[in-house]
């Protein structure tokens, strides 16, 4: 007499992976695909926390110990755009604010600077403040070869009202961003002097910024150099 038929097992999960395991191939191609996307996961979080531009830490006024930049007036037109020739930066300029909390706002765009329109404009009295992003996801970001430029460089800003004032490098100094000297940085001067401020030292992937700021120190001098003695 003829058997009676016994009904398939469904397929399920338990039943694939029995399968599957008579058939190492599959199981590796299975860990390689979840392998790859944990690892895209992680690469479109890294790329993601990267493009928000990260505040630039400039310390908080109020324990500053020096004037607020802020209370002299600016007779200056507003600064629109930077130029420094012998390191190839070329990059316009936006107005930042400080938050509440004392961080500099950073540009939305890697690829332009931008200036702390609360302190002194350049060509003002006192040190204005020019700020620009190291580097991005992308690569290097406005102010990448800042950290290159020699005393004696010439930086030329432009103004609102298409004039133009420049500055000669005095210094190129490195400093922890919780150790930054805001009084040298921030304080009074005897004349307009210009800083740059980008990111340096090593980059804190935890916190996604850099562990140190590196400032330019600049006096207000002719551009270009003036030669000297009789032409």
């Amino acid at each position: 007499m003829a058997g009676t038929a016994r009904p398939a097992a469904p397929a399920g999960p338990a039943a694939w992976w029995r399968r599957a395991a008579r058939r190492p191939a599959v199981l590796w191609t299975v860990a390689l695909l979840d392998a790859a996307v944990l690892l895209d996961g992680a690469a479109a979080a890294a790329w993601s926390a990267l493009r928000v531009p990260a505040p630039v830490q400039v310390g908080r006024l109020n324990d500053m110990g020096v004037r607020a930049p802020a209370a002299a007036p600016a007779t200056q037109p507003a600064p629109v755009a930077v130029d420094i020739p012998r390191i190839g930066v070329h990059t316009a300029l936006v107005g930042l604010d400080v938050d509440p909390t004392g961080l500099l706002e950073a540009p939305r765009d890697f690829s332009v600077a931008g200036w702390w329109r609360a302190g002194p404009a350049p060509g003002d009295e006192g040190a204005a403040v020019v700020v620009g992003h190291l580097d991005s996801h992308t690569g290097p970001a406005a102010f990448f070869k800042v950290p290159t430029l020699q005393p004696g460089d010439r930086i030329a800003i432009r103004r609102a009202d298409g004039s133009t004032t420049s500055f000669a490098v005095d210094a190129v100094r490195q400093y922890p961003k919780d150790d930054l000297p805001a009084a040298r940085v921030y304080g009074p001067t005897a004349g307009p002097e210009l800083r740059l401020i980008t990111c340096g030292g090593a980059f804190d992937r935890r916190a996604r910024s850099y562990k140190d700021n590196i400032v330019v120190f600049a006096h207000q001098a002719p551009y270009p150099p003036q030669k000297d003695g009789p032409a």
